[in-house]
Formats: C-alpha cells, structure tokens, sequence
C-alpha cells in the first residue's frame, strides 16, 4: 500500500490558468525562510501598496532587511493583519485601532473562535470605512447568513479585484454554485438524542468509519481532522447538482479537476444529513475506502470522539450530553485527560505548539490523515538541523502523495522536539515541507502537521461550539 498524506485537501477553486508566475514564485521564496530575496521581490509580485505593505511586515518580523524605511508607511491595520497571518493573536488584538484593516482583522479572528455575528458585524463595519477595496466583500461574502447577500457582496468583490486571481476563480465558482442550489435548503442535519456511536475500523492507523451515501450502501471514509468536509472518490454518485471544481491538496501539482456536487443523503448511524456537498475528485489516490470525511463535517451542535486507537468507536455527541461522562459511563475509563484551545481556520483544527526552541505559539495543523508529523520549510530553517545530503535521497522517491502526485522540495530534518499539547516526542528525522500555497490558502502560516505518528493511542474529545480540544488516554 502506498504511503499517502492527505494534506490540505480543499474543496477550494483554483484555475491553473490564472495562476501568477511572479506571485507564485514570491510564495515559494518567502515560506522556503529566503526573506531577503522574497523582499527583493515583493515590488514586482503585487502592485496593492496596502498588500506589499502587510507583506513588509511580515518579511521584517521574521528577518532584518538592511536600509529598508517600512516603517514609514506601517500602521496599527497593517500590523495587526500581518500578525493574524502569523497567527499571533493577542499580540495582534492589542495593537488593533479602529480602521478597516483592524475591522478586517477583529471579524477573521470572530470567524475563527465561531462568533459569526460578530464576524459580520465587523466586516460591515469595515465596508463602510472602505467601500473601495475587495478584501472587505470577500469576506463579507463568506460569512453572509443568505446565498444571496453573500452573491451580492461576491459581485462587489469581483468589480473591484484587479489581482488576487486565486480569489477570483474561488467566488466566481462559489457564486456559480449559489445560483445553481437556489431554493434547496443544504447540509440539512437530523438531530437525535445523547449519544451515537458510528460503525468503525482501524486500518494501518488509519480512523474509517461506514456510512450510506444515497443508494450505495456501506461505503468506507477515512475520517480527516485535515480536510474540509466531505469528499469521494469518481463514481456513478447520482447527483443533484454537479458543477466543476479544482481541487487543492499536496503534491508536485497541487490543482487537480474535480466536482461539487448536492447529494441525495448521507446515513451513519443515527447521524443523516439531506442534500449534503460534496467535493468529487477524479485521482484520488487511496487504497482501501471510497473517500474521507473530516470531522467538521459531523460538527453541528456536537461534540465529537475521535479515537486513535483499536477497540474505540468514532462517536458524536448532541450539544446537550456531558460527553466524558457518558464515555464513563459505558466503561471507557481514561487516565489522561489533557484540554487545549484551537481555532477552526478554514475547517481545520489549528493547535499551539513548539518546535525545538522556538517560541510555544506556533501554529500546529491536527491533521488525522496525515501518516507523518511533519513540519514546514520556514519552521524547518529557523528551528532544525536540514540534512541536505538526506533531502536529495527523499526527493528522488518522495514518501508524501497527494491529490496532486508526489510531493517535491522536501527537506530532512534531525533532532526535532515537537511540543503540542500533551504531546512531548522527539525525532530523529523527520521531513518539512514548504507550505506556502496551502498556507495562503488558509490565510494562516502553517508550521507543522501533526500526524497519527503522535496522535496514536489517544482518543480526541472535539468541541467544535467552544473550541476545546481534548487527548484522552
């Protein structure tokens, strides 16, 4: 069986042919940790001076750029955005003001720890200051209650942006997909009573559970802490709905064609859910199950076990049940119980951690798909000892294959203590990938992947209505 990490696997859209050479290449540079030669690019990557100015202070928190005046031209906004991409939180919060940008900044942090009101709030608050720039309906757009303010806010968005294609393919499928669901009510969930355990295997580490999906019965999902929701191998699935979409994920070619589509219904246990979306992905490399399910995708109102271990069930919880206790109460006695904070960005689980000797703020992707823990090239220069005679061996036979093929520009890293949670291990190598377009994708700096290499043996208590995460072992 091939060794295969789901990593980054978005139901996202990406036109290949839109894709910016210059802004690409910038990318690759600045999360390979080449701060001075991605500053000496940065002019001619964006030609926003508002965006070249958050990426300034990006490249001068992480390196010193001699005779370089940034500072003439930083604010409290663009401060404060550039330490939200860092996923420096309360440093940011603490110098934000009352400008668009800080706005900006205040409602992506609400949509991260789930307070849409007041991540609606702030962005209205923002349009009004800006009426003028794109990122304000962008977001507007994704945080709207109704297909169709979010339509209108999108068609705002699309008059306005003159670079930024990758947006634009993502809200002009979006808007495509609204027009085609209109009048169907979406991702409709029954809700049932206590406590439901779903029909589990354990397979080479790997978490499945069995599911109905529309007539087919029994089909087999990995469940995917690192991926959006839900998605299935090309089959005959008979769809509602069906428009195209590239899929975004790891691998040399990280675009692959895919669809979105409207099923008819999903069936796991007591768990049902009417018309679910779906992303369909025509080379989806897995042995053994017909597609992944990430566990957002059971997370209305519930509470969630995710255990990394034989003999457990994958088991979700109504917003009502004292979830531990009823695990108790079935038998299941744990001696650990450790509890940690995280932020949902993008759909996925970011937790704190530390690498070597780096600060305890960096930002860990759980990441249940994931074979390996790795780390990202950036953390990777600053924090590890690179092997590079190892890294060319690993990229002639790269172990990590995603939706888009093997994954190149690996590196091997030596001696790395990794610190999350209750999680202490160190290895004596280990691989970093540059994570640059998944990064920017989740508008977040990704340091590491937390794999099921450190997740085995431990049960994941999710609380994805209060953000708490909890290893029980």
């Amino acid at each position: 069986m091939r060794k295969v990490l789901f990593l980054f696997l978005l139901a996202t859209a990406l036109s290949v042919d839109a894709v910016d050479d210059l802004r690409s290449r910038f990318l690759y540079t600045y999360y390979s940790g080449d701060f001075l030669k991605a500053h000496q690019a940065l002019s001619s990557s964006f030609s926003d001076s508002i965006v070249r100015q958050i990426w300034e202070e990006r490249i001068h928190h992480h390196a010193t750029i001699d005779n370089c005046n940034y500072m003439e031209s930083s604010t409290p906004g663009t401060r404060g955005f550039a330490l939200l991409k860092e996923g420096a939180v309360e440093e940011a919060e603490k110098i934000l003001e009352n400008d668009w940008l800080s706005l900006l900044t205040r409602s992506t942090l609400a949509l991260w720890r789930n307070d849409s009101p007041a991540a609606r709030q702030h962005v209205l608050e923002a349009i009004k200051l800006a009426p003028e720039r794109p990122e304000v309906y962008y977001l507007a757009g994704n945080v709207s209650p109704t297909a169709d303010e979010s339509t209108m806010h999108f068609l705002k968005f699309l008059a306005l942006v003159k670079e930024d294609p990758y947006r634009k393919q993502v809200v002009e499928y979006s808007i495509e997909f609204m027009n085609r669901t209109r009048g169907m009510e979406l991702n409709v969930v029954s809700k049932f009573d206590g406590y439901e355990e779903l029909e589990t295997l354990h397979r080479a580490g790997q978490l499945i559970v069995r599911a109905n999906i529309n007539d087919r019965k029994k089909v087999l999902l990995m469940v995917d802490t690192g991926s959006g929701g839900l998605t299935l191998k090309e089959k005959n699935w008979q769809t509602q709905v069906k428009t195209d979409l590239l899929m975004f994920g790891i691998g040399k070619d990280p675009v692959t064609k895919g669809s979105r589509v409207v099923l008819t219904d999903f069936q796991a246990g007591r768990f049902s859910m009417k018309n679910p979306v779906a992303a369909i992905s025509q080379e989806f490399p897995t042995d053994g199950f017909d597609g992944i399910v990430g566990t957002s995708f059971f997370s209305n109102g519930k509470n969630i076990l995710a255990p990394m271990k034989h003999g457990q069930k994958f088991a979700l919880f109504n917003e009502t049940s004292d979830s531990l206790s009823l695990l108790q109460s079935r038998g299941m006695k744990f001696k650990e119980q450790h509890q940690v904070p995280f932020l949902i960005v993008g759909k996925m689980i970011i937790i704190k951690g530390s690498i070597r000797n780096s600060p305890p703020d960096m930002n860990f992707m759980l990441d249940t798909g994931a074979e390996r823990t790795m780390i990202s090239t950036l953390a990777a220069k600053k924090y590890a000892r690179i092997n590079y005679m190892l890294s060319l061996d690993a990229n002639k036979n790269s172990p990590l294959v995603g939706v888009g093929g093997r994954a190149d520009n690996l590196l091997v890293v030596e001696n790395v203590d990794i610190a999350v949670g209750p999680i202490k291990k160190t290895f004596n190598r280990m691989l970093a990938l540059n994570l640059a377009e998944g990064s920017e994708s989740l508008e977040l700096e990704i340091d590491g992947i937390l794999g099921r290499d450190s997740l085995q043996g431990y049960a994941l208590g999710i609380d994805y209505r209060n953000r708490t995460l909890t290893f029980l072992r």
